[in-house]
């Protein structure tokens, strides 16, 4: 839902043409314009990165090179956001976070088929609250 930025009313109504990169909104209490951008997204067919750890190069947790598959950044999540993510993905079915593995999570990366751009690093998303980057 949207709302003024300047009073949070929800009193808002599209004003103007439909641009393809924001929509102009105006606020009925209060007469402010706000500027709402979208988000250009992507098939992840479009994906010029791996999904999948390079045969003969190890997928290693910690460390210090940025991920250049999917799989790979999943690895490198910290502990804490790996946690956030799997209770956020997985909260109606009493999953624990070590029992959800790399596997699951690709499951639903292919499911939401989405990143936000294509050159890199590219914005790979695992849910609409969940993004990872890949590097080249």
């Amino acid at each position: 839902m949207v709302t003024c930025s300047k009073c949070q009313s929800d009193k808002v109504r599209p004003i103007g043409p439909d641009y393809s990169d924001f929509i102009i909104y105006r606020c009925s209490d209060c007469g402010r314009d706000s500027i709402i951008w979208r988000a250009k997204t992507h098939s992840l067919d479009s994906f010029p990165a791996q999904f999948w750890c390079i045969l003969g190069v190890e997928c290693v947790r910690h460390s210090n090179t940025p991920p250049q598959s999917i799989e790979q950044a999943l690895w490198q999540m910290s502990g804490d956001d790996w946690t956030k993510m799997v209770e956020s993905l997985f909260a109606n079915t009493y999953q624990l976070s070590s029992t959800v593995g790399v596997e699951q999570i690709m499951d639903i990366i292919k499911k939401t088929n989405t990143c936000t751009n294509l050159d890199f690093p590219v914005e790979v998303w695992i849910n609409k609250d969940f993004k990872i980057k890949v590097y080249k």
